[in-house]
């Protein structure tokens, strides 16, 4: 049999067949890993190979404004406007009630009630459908003698403000020792009328001194 010579490898071919060894392997551990990391993070290979990824992560902030609603009284804007009160009796005493009605009120509304600028008892009554209104008010005990008013404050239809206002009067009751003392003047007048009237009697009585004789018209 006969054998060949072997040749002897040149320097040159040992050093590339090394390098491509070499990226062979390099090939073969870096490329499952490479696919394995895309499947597990896709968003990491979206800019594709040698592409660098932007670490710049953008976040979207919601503002949330809030309308703040403010509830208030409106303000009456038309013509104010004044009524006169009916007030029965016209004459009480302190402590006693008087009914007070009226009318010109927008309908179904809430009336304030004073008596000589002070709440009244009671301090409010509610408008009918019609506007009108009539309320029976306490007066109390310490109120003075005198002339006195009661005021009802509301808004007309219009929306301005509208007042009924009446007038009464507070007489002092009568006590029991002014009664006595008016009694005791009474009787007193009497009897000097009654002894006035007795002793008239007894002047006017006519006398005789002797029988026959002419009368003599002289006290006994």
């Amino acid at each position: 049999m006969t054998s060949l010579p072997l040749r002897r490898s040149s320097p040159q071919r040992t050093v590339v067949g090394v390098l491509a060894t070499a990226f062979a392997v390099v090939l073969l551990v870096v490329g499952p890993a490479a696919s394995q990391d895309c499947a597990n993070f896709p968003d990491d290979c979206s800019s594709g190979p040698g592409q660098p990824q932007d670490s710049t992560t953008s976040s979207s902030s919601t503002t949330t404004t809030t309308t703040s609603t403010s509830t208030s009284t409106p303000t009456p804007t038309g013509t104010p406007t004044n009524a006169p009160a009916s007030v029965t009796p016209a004459s009480v005493a302190p402590g006693q009630s008087i009914t007070v009605t009226g009318s010109g009120f927008m309908a179904s509304q809430s009336l304030s009630i004073t008596v000589d600028a002070a709440a009244a008892n009671p301090a409010s009554t509610v408008a009918t459908a019609a506007g009108a209104f009539s309320v029976v008010i306490t007066l109390p005990g310490t109120i003075t003698a005198g002339s006195h008013s009661v005021t009802v404050t509301g808004r007309n239809p219009q929306g301005g403000t509208h007042t009924s206002t009446g007038t009464f009067t507070v007489t002092l009751a009568r006590t029991g020792a002014g009664e006595s003392i008016a009694m005791a003047i009474a009787g007193l007048a009497l009897v000097g009328f009654g002894y006035r009237l007795v002793e008239h009697v007894r002047w006017t009585r006519p006398v005789s001194s002797v029988a026959g004789g002419p009368r003599d018209y002289r006290r006994r």
